[in-house]
């Protein structure tokens, strides 16, 4: 069952005493707030271990050792892998400052990302998450009580109750059974090939959607 983004701000307004919306602007403060929070609650989904969360795809570097990856609007980057064949070598992620030479050479990689997710083209459209864009009631639950708790209705202050159930909510995506549990690491056994040690190289981003790969 999906929610809509008219019935999450029903839903926050709800959370908040508020459903009248006498203290917040619907427009405004919650749609503002349910913005913020769809990503976190995709973070926070990851960091539990969330695999049906990620996609992968191949791409080409510049003769630079640059990867665009504005095509994969990447909310966060999982691992990178230069592709050999049928061989994954893991490039490890690098501080920018440790970073001696960026690489200067056409590569494929392998990039494991989470897709940003896209927020509600209007009231009628429903929030989708993951590459296959389904409804997931645990998460649409945890954002509408995570948005409703930021707004801090009382002086400025946490509503301790919608706190405590934000937590438990963000606890319980751990145990949602639609997200088979795995171990988040640098790199794992793609099913396009297997794992063949580190590369020598490294990356970092330049920019939110540009990867720099350089020589370890």
């Amino acid at each position: 069952m999906t929610i809509t983004l008219a019935e999450a701000k029903v839903r926050v307004a709800r959370l908040l005493d508020d459903a009248a919306g006498a203290r917040f602007d619907a427009t405004l403060d919650i749609e503002r707030s349910l913005r913020t929070w769809q990503h976190e609650v995709m973070r926070h989904a990851v960091l539990q271990g969330a695999a049906n969360l990620q996609a992968t795809e191949q791409v080409t570097s510049s003769s630079a050792g640059v990867l665009d990856l504005t095509s994969l609007d990447p909310l966060t980057i999982i691992s990178i892998a230069q592709v050999q064949g049928t061989r994954r070598l893991r490039v490890d992620p690098a501080q920018v400052r440790s970073v001696q030479y960026a690489r200067a050479a056409v590569d494929t990689f392998e990039v494991v990302y989470v897709p940003r997710p896209a927020f509600p083209s209007s009231p009628s459209a429903a929030f989708l998450w993951g590459p296959d864009a389904t409804s997931r009631p645990t998460y649409d639950e945890a954002l509408c009580v995570a948005a409703a708790a930021s707004l801090k209705p009382i002086e400025g202050e946490e509503v301790p109750g919608l706190v405590r159930l934000r937590d438990e909510l963000f606890a319980s995506i751990a145990n949602d059974p639609d997200m088979p549990a795995c171990e988040v690491a640098p790199m794992r056994l793609s099913r396009r090939g297997r794992l063949g040690g580190r590369s020598g190289l490294v990356w970092y981003l330049r920019a939110p959607d540009t990867v720099q790969i350089a020589d370890a």
